[in-house]
């Protein structure tokens, strides 16, 4: 399963959380992106999450912290 970084045109895929963190971490530091994961019906999750200079990702409605790994989940339940 993989997430998509959407970044205005240079989107990136992350096949794991080490990858997304790391892309993250190092493309997106105080910036705003989208997640979008697909679900096994084809539907596509779509979470928005900032990223401080701290590297610390937040959801960026909620302002909570945001478990990368629940992208990589196969349960809805964990979902963010």
């Amino acid at each position: 399963m993989t997430v998509l970084i959407r970044d205005f045109g240079n989107d990136t895929e992350c096949e794991n959380v080490l990858e997304l963190e790391t892309v993250l971490f190092k493309r997106y530091k105080n910036d705003s992106v989208s997640l979008i994961r697909t679900l096994p019906s084809g539907i596509k999750k779509v979470s928005y999450v900032d990223v401080s200079d701290d590297c610390v990702i937040t959801d960026s409605y909620t302002h909570e912290l945001f478990n990368l790994l629940s992208l990589f989940t196969t349960s809805s339940a964990t979902i963010n």
